[in-house]
């Protein structure tokens, strides 16, 4: 019998058919620094998730273990893709390894449409935008935004790469 607990957290509801479980102190199965921070994530009118969560000002802490349960293509697989595009650029602007793809104005960098488009086709969800989604993500090194056919970014206040 393996030597581990998850305590349930809360239980979500993005729509009727879809919710989420959010677990804390998984002793055995994760360590301390896979725990460090909250990530937030937003989702509206992108695909089969369309009003997003009514609660917390729409958005869903994820961490570390969270669980997504519902009927099928009620967007389960949806928001795992987001939030897999979304930290796979935070962690690029942390590692300023796609820096030069983008065009800096002030503290907020305004990105091409075109590029946050290219990773949603790479996760073959391209065709799920409409013309209200919104989609944040709050990282802990990175806040990034998609709203109107534009993608910002910024640098979280309490974010130091030492």
């Amino acid at each position: 019998m393996p030597d581990f607990f998850c305590e349930l957290e809360e239980k979500g509801i993005l729509m009727d058919d879809l919710f989420y479980l959010r677990f804390r102190n998984c002793n055995g199965i994760l360590n301390k620094s896979m725990c460090s921070g909250t990530i937030k994530i937003k989702i509206r009118n992108f695909g089969p998730v369309k009003g997003g969560l009514t609660e917390n000002d729409g958005f869903m802490d994820i961490l570390p273990v969270t669980v997504f349960c519902g009927e099928q293509a009620t967007g389960k697989s949806t928001v795992a893709k987001i939030y897999s595009i979304m930290s796979w650029i935070e962690k690029t602007l942390v590692k300023n390894d796609i820096k030069d793809s983008f065009s800096e104005k002030q503290d907020i960098v305004t990105v091409n449409y075109n590029f946050f488009l290219d990773c949603c086709h790479w996760q073959k969800i391209h065709e799920y935008f409409s013309p209200d989604t919104l989609i944040q993500y709050e990282g802990t090194a990175y806040r990034i935004k998609y709203e109107n056919k534009e993608f910002f970014y910024e640098r979280a206040e309490t974010y130091s790469n030492y």
